[in-house]
C-alpha cells in the first residue's frame, strides 16, 4: 500500500513540473494571471530578464514561483522579456517557446527572442498596443499551430525575421486556425503562410491609415484556406502565391496601398483556387505575374467603392491595379481564370503586355478564358487576347461599358494559335497602334462583334486578316469621331489601313418602312482612311439590300445591291409596280445628260396631276433636274450620269399621299431600257446620286 502511494505522488510531481516549468501543451490546474516584474533583459547581461526565470513573474504582488504555463494570462507592460541568443549558452539555449494562453503586450513592454529556435502559439490570444514590441529572431513563428489563436495589434511593433505562419497544420496533421488584426503600429514578417496545410485556416486583416505591414515571400491558402484583407494602411509583400497546393487563397483590398514586389501567382496548380478582389485603394505589381496558373482556378475583380456623400452625391472611388512593365497574364497553363472590371481601373499604360491566354471551352460557361469590361477602365500598352504562352483554346472578351485604352502597341484579337471573340455592346475603345484580328498563326474564326449603338472605336491601323470575322450589328457605330447614321456609320482609321477579312453587315432593320425620312441618299462610306487603304475581303456577306463595292483600290462603299431587286425593269422591258417609294438605277454613257419617263398610277378619285408635278419640282434635291407632266407619266430631264455613267434616283411619295388622302399617287413602271428598281431607304420627294469617281472617294 505504501509503495503504490509513493508512485502516485511522484506522478503528480512530474505533471506539475512539466506544466509549470516548460509551458507545454498540457492543461494546467494552475492557470492564473502572471505579470512581468519589469526586469530588463539585455544581450550584455543575459542573466536577468529571462522568460524561463520564475523570479521575474508575479501573481498579483507576490512572486509567482513559476513561469507562464498553458491557459495563463500574461501581462507585460514594462521591461524587456528575453531569451539567450545562440551564443548565450544555458539555461535558455536550445529551448523553444511553446505557449497556449493569453499574452498582453502594452505600455513599453517588450519581448525579444533572437534565438534560432521556434516560437509556437498553439492557441490562445495575443494583443499588442501602445509602444510595446514583439521581436522574434531567426526561429520560425506560428500563430495557431494545430489550435485556435487570435492576434490583435493596435500599436507598437511586431517583427518576425524568419518564417511566420497564421493557421498552420501541426506534425500530427491537426489543422490550425488563426485570426490576426492589425489596426495600428508597424509589423514585419519573413516568409509568411496564411492557412498552411490541410484543414488549416488563416485570416489576416489590416486597417488604420498609419498601419504599416510588410511580408516576405508568401502563400495565402497553401493546402489550407487563407485570406489577407486590407481596408487601409500600407502593405508590402514580396513574390508569392494566392491559392496553391490545392488550397484556397484570397487577397481582398478595399482601401490603402498594397505593393507586390515579386512574381505573384493567383490560383497556382490543379485544385487550387485564388481570388484577387480590388474594390478600393490600390494594388501595385512590380514583376510579371499570373492570374490562374498550371491548371488552377482564379478570379480577379476590379470594382469601385462608394462613399456616402451626405448632402452631396455619393463619391465613387475606383479600386486600382497598377500592372508591371512586364507581362500580366490571365489564364496561363489552361487555367480556369476570369477577370471582371466593373468600376475599377487596370493601369498598365506605357508599360507592358496585358495577356489573356486561351483555355478550354468548358471554362466560364463555354467562354474559355474570360475578360469582362462592364464599367471602369483598362489602360495598357498592349492587349493580347491570345498569346504565345499556350497554343490553342478560346478567349472571350465581353464589353458592355467603360473605356478600353491600348497605347502605341496593339489590340490583338486571336493570336498565335488562339481563337478569340471580342463582343462589344457598349463603351469606348481607343487603340494607338494596330487593331489586329486573327493575327500570326491564330486559330481560324476569331471574331469582332459590334452590337447596338453604344460603342465608339478609334484605331491607328486596322488589320483584319482573312481568317477573322467582323460582324457589324450596330444601329449607330461611331468609329474615331465618325457621325452615327441610321444604317452603318463611318468606320475611320487615322493611319495606314489593311482590311482583309470576311465582313458581315446586317442592314435588315434599316430598310425603308414607309415612314422613315432622310435628307440624304442612304449610301454610306464604310471605311474612310486618311492614310492608305487596301481592302481585300475573302468574302462579303450582306443581309439586306446593300452591297460592298471594292472595285476601286482604296475605295470602299456601301451601295444598293442589284441582286436584291423587287419590281424591276431590265433590257427595256418593264414589269412590276414601283409603288409609293423605291429606287431607280439609271445607266448610260459617262457624263451623258439624259431623261427618264416614269409612269404614275393615281390612287384616288381627286388626283390632280398638275399639283403632283408641282410638288415633285419643289422636292427635288438636284436643282438641275426638272419634272414635266406628260399626262399619265412624268418626264425627268437634265439627268447627269457623271463620270461612271450611273445615277440612282430615290423617291418617297408617302408625304404627298398623306396630304392628299383621296388623291394619292404611286409610280407604276419605267418604260426605258437599262433601268432597275430597288426598294430601300427612301426620302421625301426625289434625290439623285451620281456614282462618279469624286463621290466614291475613300
Amino acid at each position: 500500500m505504501f509503495f503504490v502511494r509513493r508512485r502516485f505522488a511522484s506522478s503528480l510531481l512530474v505533471l506539475v513540473l512539466c506544466t509549470g516549468g516548460g509551458g507545454l501543451r498540457t492543461n494546467s490546474a494552475f492557470a492564473e494571471t502572471l505579470t512581468w516584474n519589469g526586469s530588463v533583459w539585455t544581450d550584455t547581461d543575459m542573466t536577468v530578464g529571462r522568460w524561463f526565470d520564475a523570479t521575474n513573474w508575479l501573481i498579483g504582488t507576490e512572486a509567482a514561483g513559476r513561469v507562464p504555463a498553458t491557459g495563463d494570462v500574461v501581462n507585460i507592460a514594462s521591461g524587456v522579456v528575453g531569451f539567450h541568443s545562440a551564443a548565450g549558452g544555458e539555461p535558455d539555449w536550445g529551448r523553444d517557446l511553446n505557449f497556449t494562453g493569453t499574452i498582453n503586450l502594452s505600455g513599453t513592454g517588450k519581448i525579444v527572442r533572437p534565438t534560432t529556435h521556434w516560437t509556437r502559439f498553439y492557441g490562445g490570444e495575443m494583443t499588442i498596443a501602445d509602444t510595446a514590441a514583439l521581436e522574434l529572431g531567426a526561429g520560425m513563428v506560428f500563430f495557431g499551430l494545430g489550435g485556435t489563436h487570435s492576434l490583435t495589434m493596435a500599436g507598437g511593433k511586431l517583427a518576425v525575421t524568419n518564417t511566420a505562419g497564421f493557421g498552420y497544420t501541426d506534425d500530427h496533421g491537426t489543422g490550425g486556425s488563426s485570426t490576426a488584426s492589425f489596426s495600428g503600429g508597424n509589423a514585419s514578417f519573413g516568409t509568411t503562410y496564411i492557412g498552411y496545410g490541410v484543414g488549416s485556416t488563416g485570416n489576416v486583416t489590416i486597417s488604420g491609415a498609419d498601419t504599416v505591414v510588410s511580408f516576405g515571400g508568401f502563400a495565402f491558402g497553401a493546402s489550407g484556406t487563407g485570406t489577407l484583407e486590407v481596408s487601409d494602411g500600407t502593405v508590402t509583400l514580396a513574390g508569392g502565391n494566392v491559392g496553391t497546393s490545392a488550397g484556397s487563397g484570397a487577397l481582398k483590398v478595399s482601401g490603402g496601398s498594397v505593393t507586390l514586389n515579386g512574381e505573384v501567382n493567383v490560383g497556382n496548380g490543379a485544385g487550387s483556387t485564388g481570388t484577387l478582389e480590388i474594390s478600393g485603394g490600390s494594388v501595385t505589381f512590380a514583376s510579371a505575374s499570373r492570374i490562374g496558373y498550371n491548371g488552377g482556378t482564379a478570379t480577379i475583380s476590379l470594382l469601385a467603392k462608394t462613399y456616402d456623400g451626405g448632402d452631396d452625391p455619393p463619391v465613387v472611388v475606383p479600386g486600382v491595379l497598377y500592372a508591371p512593365s512586364a507581362d500580366f497574364i490571365i489564364g496561363q497553363g489552361n487555367s480556369n481564370a476570369k477577370m471582371i472590371v466593373d468600376g475599377g481601373t487596370y493601369n498598365q499604360n506605357g508599360k507592358g503586355n496585358f495577356v489573356i491566354v486561351g483555355a478550354d471551352k468548358s471554362y466560364n460557361d463555354g467562354q474559355g478564358t474570360l475578360l469582362e469590361l462592364r464599367s471602369g477602365t483598362i489602360d495598357t500598352l498592349w492587349l493580347s487576347l491570345g498569346q504565345a504562352y499556350d497554343v490553342g483554346g478560346l478567349v472571350t472578351m465581353n464589353m458592355t461599358g467603360g473605356d478600353l485604352k491600348v497605347g502605341s502597341g496593339s489590340l490583338r484579337i486571336g493570336w498565335n494559335g488562339t481563337k478569340a471573340d471580342f463582343n462589344a455592346h457598349g463603351g469606348n475603345v481607343t487603340v494607338g497602334g494596330t487593331l489586329l484580328l486573327a493575327g500570326i498563326d491564330a486559330a481560324a474564326g476569331s471574331q469582332l462583334n459590334i452590337y447596338g449603338s453604344g460603342s465608339t472605336w478609334s484605331a491607328g491601323t486596322i488589320d483584319l486578316t482573312s481568317r477573322g470575322v467582323v460582324n457589324f450589328n450596330a444601329g449607330a457605330l461611331e468609329f474615331s469621331g465618325g457621325t452615327p447614321n441610321a444604317a452603318v456609320s463611318t468606320l475611320v482609321s487615322t493611319g495606314n489601313t489593311t482590311v482583309a477579312a470576311q465582313v458581315n453587315a446586317d442592314m435588315t432593320g434599316y430598310v425603308y418602312s414607309g415612314v422613315a425620312f432622310l435628307s440624304s441618299v442612304p449610301r454610306q462610306t464604310l471605311v474612310d482612311a486618311t492614310g492608305t487603304l487596301s481592302w481585300n475581303p475573302s468574302s462579303v456577306e450582306i443581309t439586306g439590300p446593300w452591297m460592298l463595292d471594292t472595285s476601286v483600290t482604296g475605295e470602299v462603299a456601301l451601295v444598293i445591291d442589284d441582286d436584291q431587286v423587287a419590281g424591276a425593269t431590265a433590257g427595256g422591258y418593264a414589269y412590276g409596280d414601283l409603288g409609293e417609294s423605291g429606287w431607280l438605277k439609271i445607266t448610260g454613257s459617262p457624263n451623258e445628260t439624259t431623261t427618264i419617263e416614269v409612269l404614275y398610277n393615281p390612287l384616288g378619285e381627286d388626283f390632280d396631276s398638275t399639283d403632283f408635278v408641282a410638288w415633285l419640282n419643289n422636292n427635288l434635291y438636284d436643282d438641275g433636274v426638272e419634272a414635266v407632266d406628260k399626262g399619265g407619266s412624268v418626264l425627268f430631264t437634265n439627268l447627269d450620269l457623271g463620270d461612271l455613267g450611273t445615277l440612282y434616283m430615290s423617291y418617297d411619295l408617302s408625304a404627298y399621299n398623306a396630304l392628299h388622302a383621296t388623291g394619292g399617287v404611286a409610280f407604276d413602271q419605267v418604260p426605258e431600257p437599262g433601268t432597275w428598281v430597288l426598294m430601300l431607304l427612301g426620302m421625301v420627294g426625289l434625290a439623285f446620286y451620281r456614282r462618279s469617281a469624286r463621290n466614291c472617294r475613300a
